[in-house]
């Protein structure tokens, strides 16, 4: 029976079976029975990816939502981990660290924005949530893990773990379904900051920006995020932002020392005078349930151009998005909207990390061809330059043929060597070299 799936991308795809594992045992044979049919498999944990790796086309899904328990809290030495299935969600590990953990407040970095996303989906794109600033990806907080791998092979595996003459979890995270599947997670958790404030700055002048982030300093910083006039326009209709607003910085501080952070917020306050700020320009908050309120609004706008491609009604449209990291973040974000034309253009992400995202929506098939050729353009000018490409939500699907040509001859030959090595039978779909 054929069924249809899609994620956020707008990538959309099927399968001909669903398979839906309840522990590593049964996701060991369901592996094992794909390959026997002949079967490839898609992985899907709880389908917010925003690439389309998610999505099927053809074969069997491998659904890991059936993956859901929380196993345990382990202490060592003072400190604590939080051991899931894969399928167990943000939020669910949300929910259970409301509870204090002798006497203290306990979470997650680097604090995914998707809450709904499952954990093993978190570790498969290795995801870098609100607070990358400080506490990088998402494998930095991953203790161990139980791995399966396209043979049906179960790997146990530790932190500091070597796996082919290499650090297995940094090999294994981000591979996107392409090397097996996480069975199972432990979570290094971190005691909550005593002191945290969040804030945006609207800007009325476009390039303000630019200047106030290039005198950013400071250990207290765990969050920035740029937003553009385009962005902002698309938060209007629900929010009374700033009515002059041209773009906006989000920005997050956390410490143990309330002095200390106040005397933080009160530099960057004069930083934002002197990029011609004013202080009724500034949204501030000093109490977590009211910083996620104004995550939330960080967490609208993608979800907002999503509906804004919806809306366009472009037949086969997906989610027209260079995701990049360049010590030229600034300059090539001009150049995207400088060489754009009349297509709709949306750019936001994690300047100070120099990492942006520019999300166009073509309004006809016309427009469709010329997004996709701006793509391909603007990736191999970062490539060039030494930059990164499809640095936050993955491959997937829409980035993978293009990746792969961009990939020099010596990089392509690694990725099939280790595609033989894990999967030689070839039944995970999201592989970037055709077999």
């Amino acid at each position: 029976m054929r069924m249809e799936f899609r994620d956020e991308s707008r990538v959309q795809g099927y399968a001909d079976g669903v398979l839906q594992p309840r522990d590593t045992d049964q996701l060991v044979q369901a592996i094992r029975q794909a390959a026997q049919s002949g079967r490839q498999l898609t992985v899907q944990g709880a389908a917010t990816g925003l690439a389309g790796g998610a999505v099927p086309q053809g074969g069997w899904l491998l659904s890991t939502r059936g993956m859901n328990r929380i196993l345990g809290l382990r202490e060592d030495n003072g400190r604590f981990f939080l051991q899931v299935q894969a399928g167990v969600t943000l939020s669910q590990v949300e929910e259970f660290l409301r509870k204090p953990i002798q006497g203290r407040q306990y979470f997650l970095p680097p604090n995914p924005t998707e809450k709904s996303a499952t954990l093993g989906g978190a570790f498969a794109c290795n995801a870098m949530g609100i607070n990358r600033l400080r506490y990088g990806r998402f494998s930095e907080s991953i203790a161990g893990f139980i791995w399966v791998t396209p043979k049906g092979e179960v790997l146990r595996l530790k932190r500091g773990d070597e796996l082919h003459g290499m650090d297995a979890t940094e090999l294994l995270a981000g591979s996107e379904g392409r090397l097996g599947v996480a069975a199972e997670l432990e979570l290094m958790l971190l005691p909550v900051p005593r002191a945290n404030w969040g804030v945006f700055f609207f800007f009325e002048q476009s390039g303000s920006a630019r200047a106030f982030t290039k005198a950013l300093a400071g250990d207290y910083l765990t969050a920035c995020e740029y937003f553009d006039q385009a962005a902002l326009d698309l938060l209007r209709p629900s929010k009374q932002l700033p009515a002059k607003a041209r773009e906006a910085l989000y920005l997050e501080l956390s410490g143990e020392d309330d002095v200390v952070l106040e005397d933080c917020m009160a530099g960057l306050l004069g930083l934002f005078e002197e990029c011609g700020g004013r202080d009724e320009d500034t949204w501030a908050a000093d109490d977590l349930s009211e910083i996620e309120k104004l995550r939330a609004l960080c967490h609208a706008v993608p979800e907002l151009i999503n509906n804004e491609i919806d809306k366009a009604g472009v037949s086969g449209a997906i989610k027209y998005d260079l995701d990049f990291q360049s010590a030229h973040v600034w300059g090539q974000i001009d150049i995207c909207r400088a060489e754009v034309m009349q297509i709709d253009i949306f750019c936001f992400g994690h300047v100070l990390l120099g990492q942006a995202h520019v999300c166009l929506v073509p309004h006809s098939p016309e427009e469709k061809i010329k997004c996709e050729a701006l793509l391909e353009r603007w990736s191999a000018q970062i490539a060039e330059q030494g930059g990164l490409l499809a640095v936050e939500n993955g491959l997937g699907k829409n980035k993978r043929q293009l990746l792969w040509k961009l990939l020099p001859p010596a990089r392509q030959a690694y990725i099939m060597w280790l595609q033989e090595l894990f999967d030689p039978i070839g039944i995970m779909q999201n592989g970037l070299h055709s077999k």
